[in-house]
């Protein structure tokens, strides 16, 4: 994958994390819906059907083996064809919501956890629970790891089937351990405190060496996504199920506070880290500049072509008063106004159906959406092996069951870079974004 699509694909996770349990059905604002399609008679035998399924991912330079998975679907159902409608990302949900209100969407779409709440308001989005219940309701959901779940199943209704999905693990450059005598930490065991006193054996400014690394510019999605590990380790949050905002609480000070210090106060991380991204911690990582950095496994093949002679090797993230990660993916849902719901459910089952998915997460680097699969053994070799150990743990938090998740984002973003750049505290900077946050989010949440 190019570092441009891993970037794109970073941003569609960009960060949002919310506990796994899932959210009670809170009220969600009304608004203007589409009228709904006259039923549809069932196709009769032999009659082909045609579903529009839309997305970003199936382009050349993208995932171009999705359409290797189509051709499978449509040999094993050979009265159902699709027609792939494949366009960049950024004009991807503004499309599908223009279709909507135009009477016309496609059947078919792939979406972010973070539009789901937003779709529903507007009518642009299929309740699936019906379909769920006759798969077998909880033994059906059960097939997939509860985060994952997560990302389709929001206040209480499932709206899409979980298909992509990443987590947080640390990226370590083997090479800065074994010149500095320091052994690579357990994944299973070391905390944040055992990071900082690697990270201070690993920095010497002299030679522009830093033990760690983070994202802290207001325009990268990575500003949240590597810090949240920490929050949610510090047994942090950011909005209860009633709507109370979080982000400026006791925890979250706190949290901001230790990581902000890793660079003010113990200088571990590169002095410009507030205009650092994704992309930079990647060439800083791979040419030995920093020595540790969290993100997920769509950067390893980064790694791999930009860096082939670079050690890498990855480990779960530390552990705080709790285990605490970032996560993120992708879903497949259905129009409300499609004409042919049943053979559309039948398509986003098949493609997040074992093998499917199968073929999708060993030739993307993806993390599969489903429990059964992650022992396979692709994903026990080392490099995976984080990944799926951190898939399971239970404070894993996915991204996206707020409304409004990137525009909250992009205001915590903001903030975060001024605390790097000491513009504000941690308290100063948390507090303003709460403030923000809660007349965003007040018309969202019934009291």
């Amino acid at each position: 994958m190019s570092r441009k699509s891993v970037c794109i694909w970073f941003t569609l996770l960009s960060l949002l994390f919310v506990a796994v349990a899932c959210r009670p059905a809170t009220q969600v604002p009304a608004t203007q819906a589409p009228s709904q399609p006259e039923p549809t008679k069932p196709p009769t035998e032999g009659q082909v059907v045609e579903l529009v399924y839309q997305n970003w991912t199936a382009r050349d330079e993208e995932m171009p083996w999705e359409r290797e998975l189509i051709a499978k679907f449509e040999a094993a159902h050979p009265n159902i064809k699709i027609k792939l409608a494949v366009g960049p990302y950024a004009q991807h949900h503004d499309k599908i919501i223009a279709a909507t209100k135009a009477g016309s969407p496609p059947d078919v779409f792939e979406i972010i956890p973070e539009n789901i709440i937003a779709f529903a308001a507007q009518g642009a989005v299929m309740n699936l629970d019906d379909y769920v219940t006759k798969e077998g309701g909880e033994a059906f959901s059960a097939q997939y790891f509860p985060s994952a779940w997560a990302m389709g199943h929001q206040w209480g209704h499932t709206y899409a089937l979980p298909w992509r999905y990443g987590v947080s693990a640390m990226f370590l450059n083997v090479k800065m351990f074994e010149d500095a005598g320091v052994p690579l930490p357990d994944g299973d065991t070391w905390t944040y405190s055992d990071m900082l006193e690697i990270a201070r054996k690993l920095t010497n400014p002299d030679k522009g060496q830093y033990g760690f690394g983070y994202s802290g510019t207001k325009d990268s999605f990575g500003t949240s996504w590597e810090w949240m590990g920490h929050l949610f380790a510090n047994k942090g949050g950011l909005v209860a199920d009633d709507g109370t905002v979080l982000i400026n609480n006791d925890a979250a000070v706190e949290s901001l506070t230790w990581w902000s210090d890793l660079l003010l106060k113990e200088k571990v991380v590169p002095p410009e880290t507030a205009t650092l991204d994704e992309a930079a911690l990647v060439d800083l990582l791979g040419r030995g500049q920093v020595a540790m950095w969290n993100n997920g496994p769509w950067y390893i093949n980064n790694f791999k072509n930009s860096y082939p002679d670079t050690k890498i090797a990855t480990v779960p993230l530390p552990l705080g008063k709790q285990d605490g990660a970032s996560a993120g993916g992708t879903a497949l849902a259905i129009s409300p106004l499609s004409k042919h719901p049943d053979e559309a459910w039948t398509f986003i089952k098949f493609m997040t159906s074992q093998e499917t998915l199968r073929e999708w997460a060993t030739r993307g680097f993806f993390m599969p959406t489903r429990a059964d699969l992650l022992q396979e053994p692709y994903l026990q070799e080392p490099l995976m092996k984080a990944y799926s150990d951190s898939a399971l743990r239970p404070n894993s938090r996915i991204l996206g069951q707020y409304p409004e998740t990137n525009t909250i984002l992009i205001i915590l973003h903001g903030y975060m870079q001024e605390v790097f750049l000491k513009l504000k505290t941690p308290k100063e900077a948390l507090d303003a974004a709460a403030q923000e946050w809660s007349t965003i989010l007040a018309p969202y949440y019934s009291h």
